[in-house]
């Protein structure tokens, strides 16, 4: 069984993360086997805010408590915000975690964060305009 973690932060969009959620369930069920165990990781806050303010989520695991045996890293979209404290410390986090995952997936805005941790450099990345262009 692969783990994935969701590397959360504030205004993170709540229907991208049930759309992956979603999809990883429905491979599961394809594949007749629990192929993935999904988590989450935040960097030390306890409740998140997300971009639609009637909903607050926490993480499964603090950056500094993650387990090593992560397969895949998530990273969502989210909107737009600047950059705080605890985004800084994701960044640190992604730039240390990602030599040891198999595999990184960032969407939206989510390859910013990817870009500022150096996950991005040479590599091809897709993005929309509006991401391209920041």
């Amino acid at each position: 069984m692969r783990m994935i973690m969701i590397v959360l932060r504030s205004n993170c969009g709540m229907l991208d993360l049930a759309a992956v959620v979603e999809a990883l369930r429905y491979a599961c069920e394809v594949s007749g086997e629990r192929a993935y165990a999904l988590t989450s990781c935040a960097a030390g806050y306890d409740a998140l805010q997300s971009e639609e303010p009637w909903i607050r989520f926490s993480a499964v695991y603090n950056i500094a408590s993650a387990p090593p045996e992560v397969d895949t890293l998530l990273i969502p979209d989210g909107a737009a915000v600047s950059l705080k404290d605890h985004d800084l410390r994701l960044i640190e986090f992604l730039g240390k975690r990602t030599p040891s995952v198999r595999r990184v997936a960032a969407f939206g805005n989510g390859v910013l964060f990817a870009a500022a941790a150096g996950i991005t450099r040479g590599h091809t990345v897709v993005a929309d305009g509006e991401v391209q262009g920041r």
